[in-house]
């Protein structure tokens, strides 16, 4: 048995906890690394899991040059929620034998839709709390967002580490609404729920995300595992009501790479 079956069966068998966690309002998405060589180079890779389907695709059109396109779909099985996102970007790749780094930067938006949404409406009946859970409906979350990506690699034979870190600015308009459409089920109680009451307007949030990659295969063809973390630093809303304090998302993945004498032999093959 070689070894790319050997990764093909790690993958599959590690792939069921890429869709484990949990989140309130906002999916995390695999960090689009591109980790580049040399100039002349392409990437396409795909990740797969429960309920899960991202591409990416990086080229390095000219030296130190590097491009990135992105996109996603996240629905989990409990069916709570959904989401997809699209991120564009580009960036500074240097090669120092066996290492190197990069640094990318961009923009992307992420639709995040909430099925069923609910809230507590509390009332004091002789001096007994009670709960009911109110549906308020679909709820829509439109974000956009620009990043700063660093990151920096190391090769050793067969495996390429990767170690990233991504600052992400998120932006949204639809908390405004939200919290109009949210207070409306309070408004005829005795007690309202004072978590709300740090809003301030539309969200602005920044957003930490590191993350690891290890990539296996010498040629076209390599598999990829990412661990990744994200947590919020600050914002003009509650971030607890809204976001998940942290969030740890695992994917695997597949990874196709053509370099330039690679694409030659595709575009142009020898004639016989």
């Amino acid at each position: 048995m070689n070894n790319g079956v050997l990764y093909l069966i790690l993958s599959l068998c590690v792939g069921s906890f890429s869709a484990c966690c949990t989140f309130r309002n906002y999916a995390l998405f695999s960090e689009p690394v591109a980790a580049l060589d040399s100039a002349k180079e392409l990437q396409m890779n795909g990740n797969i899991g429960l309920m899960r389907l991202e591409a990416n695709i990086n080229a390095a059109p000219v030296n130190h040059l590097g491009i990135s396109v992105s996109g996603g779909l996240r629905v989990p099985l409990s069916a709570r929620w959904s989401a997809n996102n699209l991120q564009l970007g580009a960036g500074y790749f240097d090669v120092y034998g066996s290492h190197g780094f990069e640094v990318f930067g961009g923009w992307g938006f992420q639709n995040f839709h909430v099925f069923h949404d609910t809230c507590q409406s509390r009332n004091l009946d002789f001096s007994i709390a009670k709960a009911n859970e109110v549906v308020i409906s679909d709820t829509f979350f439109h974000y956009n967002y620009f990043f700063l990506q660093p990151d920096v690699w190391w090769n050793a034979g067969a495996v390429k580490l990767v170690a990233a870190i991504n600052f992400k600015g998120l932006g949204s308009g639809d908390y405004e609404f939200y919290l109009k459409k949210y207070n409306q089920y309070f408004s005829d109680t005795t007690e309202q729920d004072v978590s709300i009451y740090q809003y301030s307007g539309p969200l602005h949030l920044l957003l930490i995300e590191p993350s690891l990659q290890l990539r296996f295969g010498l040629h076209q063809v390599r598999f990829s595992m990412e661990g990744k973390y994200s947590f919020p630093v600050t914002a003009n809303v509650n971030v607890s009501k809204y976001f998940s304090p942290s969030t740890f998302l695992f994917t695997v993945g597949v990874q196709f790479v053509f370099h330039q004498h690679d694409l030659a032999e595709i575009f142009n093959p020898p004639h016989h």
